[in-house]
């Protein structure tokens, strides 16, 4: 966890599209990515029994459009591309028509345990950090 972001929140929903988060003063800048997250579940290591860490679960991803004081007015960092009429050749030749999906992994089923929260509905007071990947 970077220095400060275990105590940015958000205080205030701007619209659909933007929040402010309080960032206490910390070094933040236009462009930087940052998560909305929950806490998840603790992670323990096998041989120890320690927590080695949590499995969050990243509500959104949001981009810094504006930088003040304690504050930083942030955007939704996802975009959606509109699809292209199929038939127009043009259209084809610029944007193509693709759909892609995810790969199952091949995971051990028995060893399915879960553990990843999903609200995400975004509240005042929700956890934010910057972006880990």
């Amino acid at each position: 966890m970077i220095k400060g972001t275990d105590r940015w929140t958000i205080v205030k929903i701007v619209s659909e599209e933007q929040v402010l988060v309080y960032t206490h003063g910390d070094a933040v800048k236009r462009g930087d990515t940052l998560e909305i997250f929950e806490v998840g579940d603790e992670v323990h290591d096998p041989e120890s029994g320690r927590v080695i860490d949590t499995l969050d679960f990243v509500k959104a991803r949001i981009t810094v459009i504006q930088v003040n004081t304690n504050t930083c007015l942030c955007k939704n960092a996802k975009t959606e591309k509109t699809l292209v009429d199929p038939l127009n050749p043009y259209g084809r030749i610029f944007e193509p028509f693709t759909r892609s999906s995810t790969v199952p992994l091949k995971v051990d089923l028995d060893q399915i345990t879960g553990g990843l929260k999903r609200n995400d509905t975004i509240h005042l007071g929700d956890k934010v950090r910057r972006a880990l990947g």
